[in-house]
């Protein structure tokens, strides 16, 4: 509502939509039997998490996955899009028009690249789930995230290069469906 970057600050709450938005997500998909819930450990998508599976009335409790975290940007988390569009306005440009170019400063002073690092934790989120729910059987997962990871998230599974994250637009409790199945040798 305040146009304010969250990133990992775990500082925010459901407002009064989302929460009804999960409940009305929850209820749509009350007649699917889920076998596991992941969510990002964030208060504002574990929350998405709960009250989606109190609507469906499962019995499920979201596993809390630190992989499943929004993109890293450190320097800009608490700040609104205009704080950052003045303080940091060259960067501001770089992570609206060529994101993968991003290079912030972590407080410690160490460089790194948001969209390296999302990348790389979507990579090890889909290996793990795999390794858990093998795509030779009927698992049926939800994942509960932020805009950010679903991004890489969807751009992994698609096999898309990391410059379509731009490309891909997701409204806040939305469902994105995949089916996946099994490599053939």
């Amino acid at each position: 509502l305040e146009k304010r970057i969250q990133g990992r600050n775990d500082d925010s709450n459901l407002s009064v939509e989302g929460e009804g938005q999960a409940r009305l997500l929850g209820r749509s998909l009350a007649n699917i039997e889920l076998d596991a819930v992941y969510s990002s450990p964030l208060k504002r998508a574990l929350s998405t998490a709960t009250t989606l599976l109190n609507a469906q009335k499962s019995k499920l409790t979201p596993i809390q996955d630190n992989e499943l975290m929004e993109v890293d940007l450190s320097p800009w988390s608490g700040l609104t899009v205009n704080e950052v569009k003045e303080k940091f306005p060259k960067e501001y440009q770089t992570w609206k028009k060529d994101p993968t170019e991003l290079i912030l400063s972590r407080a410690d002073g160490t460089c790194y690249k948001p969209l390296e690092e999302l990348a790389n934790q979507a990579d090890s989120f889909v290996k793990g789930i795999i390794e858990r729910h093998p795509c030779n059987t009927d698992s049926v997962v939800l994942v509960v995230a932020h805009t950010a990871i679903l991004r890489s998230l969807i751009i992994h599974l698609l096999e898309k290069p990391s410059n379509g994250f731009r490309r891909i637009h997701l409204d806040n409790s939305s469902l994105s469906v995949f089916n996946l199945k099994p490599l053939s040798n």
